[in-house]
C-alpha cells in the first residue's frame, strides 16, 4: 500500500545521488568496509530556509550483483550490518527514527518523511556503514561501490509552510490541499 500526498504543482522534484565505496583490506584486513571517513556525512542536499522537503523514496544499488552483495555481508556482528543514516548537518538530528537497514539493494522504497530547517547552511547528509567479507565471487575486486538516490520534493508554499509549523506529522498532506 502506498501513501498518497497532495503536493502543490509548483513543487520542485529533486533526485539526489551519492556514491559510497568500500575498498578491500581498508581499514580491516580481509574485508570491505564502508565505515570509513569518505562515507560519513556526505552532503545529499543543501536545505533552504522556508522550504519544506518531502523525502519520498530511496534507492540503493551497487556495482556487484545483488546476490553477491547479500552473500558477502557480515551480519554476525550487529555493528557490521549495513545501514544508511540521514541527518541534518547543523544539529546532527536524524531524519528517520532509526537507520535504514540495507541487507539487499533497495528499489524505489517508500520512505516518506518531512524535513525543514530555518538555518542557513544546513544540509541533509547521508552516512553509509557496514562490513562485507570477500567471498569467492569478489576475489580480484578491489572496490565495491553503492549508489544511493533519494526522490525529494521541495515545497515553497506559504500554506504548506504554515501547516508544517503546526504539525510535522505525515498526515499534513491530508489537511493541506495544493
Amino acid at each position: 500500500m502506498s501513501v498518497q500526498w497532495t503536493i502543490p504543482h509548483q513543487a520542485r522534484y529533486i533526485q539526489t545521488g551519492n556514491m559510497f565505496a568500500a575498498d578491500f583490506n581498508v581499514p580491516i584486513l580481509g574485508r570491505y568496509s564502508f565505515t570509513v571517513p569518505a562515507n560519513l556525512n556526505q552532503v545529499v542536499l543543501q536545505l533552504q530556509p522556508n522550504t519544506e522537503y518531502l523525502i519520498e523514496r530511496v534507492t540503493v544499488a551497487g556495482d556487484i550483483d545483488e546476490l553477491i552483495y547479500a552473500g558477502a555481508l557480515d551480519l554476525g556482528v550487529q555493528a557490521n550490518a549495513p545501514f544508511l543514516r540521514l541527518r541534518r548537518l547543523l544539529d546532527g538530528q536524524n531524519v528517520y527514527n532509526t537507520a535504514i537497514g540495507v541487507p539487499s539493494y533497495i528499489t524505489q522504497q517508500e520512505s516518506a518523511v518531512w524535513v525543514h530547517s530555518d538555518r542557513l547552511g544546513d544540509a541533509l547528509t547521508a552516512t553509509f556503514t557496514g562490513v562485507m567479507f570477500q567471498t569467492a565471487p569478489l576475489v580480484g575486486i578491489p572496490t565495491i561501490r553503492l549508489a544511493v538516490t533519494f526522490s525529494i520534493y521541495a515545497i515553497e508554499s506559504t500554506i504548506y509552510n504554515r501547516a508544517f509549523r503546526g504539525s510535522q506529522s505525515v498526515g499534513l498532506a491530508d489537511r493541506v490541499r495544493g
